[in-house]
């Protein structure tokens, strides 16, 4: 069960939080996509294609939006830190 605590780990939703519940969709995919996910999951690198599917789904919304929005956070966040350091450096001045 090592490879499912890696799994979760760094994700902005622990297990048990109600935005963790499954749900069932369909999904289309091209025959050498899924010949690859067989591949992984008879390596045993998977347990299984749901579980090879959601980890690749879970790096995408980590690597496109997550870590984006993370960083927009930080990047507004120093943006205020400076404003707050040159507002008071203005008002030294005067």
């Amino acid at each position: 069960m090592i490879l499912l605590k890696v799994l979760y780990y760094n994700l902005p939703f622990k297990p048990g939080d109600p935005k963790m519940r499954m749900k069932l969709i369909s999904v289309k995919l091209p025959e050498v996509y899924l010949e690859g996910i067989e591949e992984l999951v008879k390596t045993g690198f998977y347990p299984n294609r749901s579980e090879a599917i959601r980890v690749a789904i879970r790096d995408l919304l980590k690597r496109e939006l997550w870590e984006k929005q993370r960083n927009i956070s930080m990047e507004e966040e120093r943006g205020e830190k400076f404003s707050a350091i040159v507002k008071k450096a203005l008002l030294e001045e005067v």
